[in-house]
């Protein structure tokens, strides 16, 4: 599915479509460059899942932050700092990726090890500073969006 000038309030829309389709055991990796709309895409999500959290900060620093939610516990990553692909498992995180939703940014700095059922969100930024967004699924079945 291709999403193309979507503008602010439209990416919203689509996170929270987005959001509504996870469950326990699905990943969402998202992609893109700096400043793409990763960690502001992440935020909408959260936000649509539990709308009592306030603040969601980038966890460039930490690398994982984790949220209650009414679906579950939520990790939202981002491994941009990692150096090596195995620095992963020191976070415990492959047992999030069956028991827990991730929201993966940077995750091609860990592409072998990235879970079976995610939805893959490409984010490129457009002449007119709107995101052009394009996701591909994964181990999911019968997820679809409108723009």
């Amino acid at each position: 599915m291709i999403f193309n000038s979507l503008d602010i309030q439209q990416m919203a829309a689509l996170a929270a479509q987005v959001a509504k389709c996870l469950a326990p055991g699905v990943s969402i990796c998202l992609w893109g460059d700096l400043g793409a709309g990763k960690t502001t895409f992440a935020r909408m999500v959260l936000k649509t899942l539990d709308s009592s959290i306030e603040e969601v900060p980038s966890p460039t620093f930490t690398i994982v932050q984790q949220y209650v939610t009414a679906i579950g516990d939520v990790w939202h990553c981002d491994f941009y700092r990692l150096i090596h692909a195995e620095e992963v498992f020191e976070l415990g995180i492959e047992e999030a990726f069956y028991h827990d939703v991730c929201l993966i940014e940077w995750p091609e700095k860990i592409q072998p090890y990235l879970p079976e059922n995610r939805l893959d969100i490409f984010f490129t930024i457009s002449s007119d500073l709107t995101r052009d967004i394009s996701i591909i699924s994964t181990g999911i079945v019968d997820v679809s969006f409108t723009p």
